[in-house]
C-alpha cells in the first residue's frame, strides 16, 4: 500500500514540477553544475545524488534513473514513517508530503531518512542515516542532538563529518 501511494506522489510530484526540472537551482537540474564544482550555495553543498549521477552526463537514462531513485527515496520515507507512525499515520504523513511539492528535488526525502535513522536504535542505521543526509542537506548539523536525545549516543556526528 505504502509503495502504491509512493508511485502515487511521484506522478504528482513529476506534473507539478516537470516545468522547472532543468532548472540549475534545484533537484535534477543542479546536478551538473554541482558535479562541475560551479553551483552556487545551497545546491553545491547537496552532493549525494550529482555524485551518483554527474558521469552519465550525456546519457538519455539519466533522467529515468533520477525519476526512479525519487521513486525509491519516497517510498522510504513512507515506509520508515509508517515504522514510527503506523500505517495511517504514515499515509496522513504521505498526505502532508504531496501539499509540499512545488519544485523538483530530491534531497527533502534523504533529510527525513536522516531523521528517522537518526531515531533509531542501531548504530549503523543512525550512522549510515546520517552520513546521507548529511551529503544531503544543512540541516545534519542537528543530527547528534537528535541522537543524543533519542538514544543518548553521539552517531550523528557522522553526518556533519560527511
Amino acid at each position: 500500500m505504502i509503495w502504491l501511494v509512493a508511485i502515487g506522489i511521484a506522478t504528482l510530484e513529476l506534473r507539478a514540477t516537470c516545468g522547472n526540472m532543468r532548472s540549475q537551482f534545484n533537484g535534477y537540474g543542479a546536478i551538473d553544475s554541482v558535479y562541475s564544482r560551479s553551483a552556487k550555495a545551497p545546491m553545491r553543498y547537496r552532493v549525494l545524488v550529482p555524485w551518483i549521477l554527474g558521469w552519465m552526463k550525456h546519457s538519455k537514462s539519466r533522467v529515468g534513473i533520477y525519476l526512479c531513485g525519487k521513486i525509491l527515496l519516497l517510498g522510504a520515507t513512507l515506509w520508515a514513517s509508517s515504522i514510527y507512525l503506523g500505517q495511517m499515520g504514515a499515509l496522513a504523513f504521505a498526505a502532508l508530503l504531496a501539499t509540499t511539492v512545488e519544485f523538483d528535488y530530491w534531497e527533502q526525502y534523504i533529510e527525513i531518512l536522516g531523521i528517522l535513522g537518526c531515531l533509531s536504535s542501531h548504530v549503523w542505521v543512525v550512522a549510515l542515516a546520517a552520513i546521507a543526509w548529511g551529503m544531503s542537506r544543512e540541516t545534519v548539523l542537528i543530527a547528534p542532538a537528535l541522537t543524543w536525545f533519542a538514544q543518548g549516543s553521539l552517531w550523528g556526528i557522522a553526518g556533519i563529518a560527511a
